[in-house]
């Protein structure tokens, strides 16, 4: 694979990375209710199942309520 090829692939997955992670946009953290509102509020985010707001938590409320 040429250098040009592997460029072009981690754009192409970058893109996609950020397109899945903007479906998250507008959801809350199960524990603060702080909304997750751009997508660097998602980098430490973490799927704690179904709950009233969405789906998410953030890494560190998660921990603070195992």
């Amino acid at each position: 694979m040429s250098d040009d090829t592997a460029r072009e692939d981690e754009a192409y997955y970058q893109r996609l990375v950020r397109l899945a992670m903007s479906m998250y946009l507008g959801e809350r953290c199960k524990y603060c209710g702080r909304e997750f509102a751009t997508l660097d509020d998602l980098r430490d985010a973490v799927w704690v199942g179904q709950h009233e707001h969405g789906s998410l938590a953030h890494e560190d409320c998660y921990q603070r309520n195992l």
